[in-house]
């Protein structure tokens, strides 16, 4: 089990630090696990363009946070994390 993000390029390690900073904003975390494509390395970035049409696959981050309280609802914590990345995803360039 890897305990760094060092294995991924610059850019999404800042990407993966700005959503930590928002979920310690909302809640307090025992653990914040990184799991699936980025954790193992295998994560994807595909554009391509087929009859004038781009095309994107681009991987998503899969995060699992370990509470000790449950401050609030399972669902508003996903609620207010997705919304604040989403907006702030414009500003960050996601």
């Amino acid at each position: 089990m890897k305990t760094s993000i060092a294995h991924l390029p610059e850019t999404k390690q800042e990407q993966i630090y700005k959503i930590i900073e928002v979920i310690r904003n909302i809640v307090l975390p025992e653990k914040i696990i990184l799991y699936g494509s980025y954790a193992k390395g295998t994560y994807q970035e595909d554009t391509h363009t087929k009859d004038g049409i781009l095309y994107e696959y681009i991987s998503d981050f899969d995060i699992l946070l370990i509470l000790k309280d449950k401050e609030l609802p399972e669902y508003e914590i996903q609620d207010r994390i997705v919304n604040i990345i989403n907006y702030k995803c414009i500003l960050w360039r996601c």
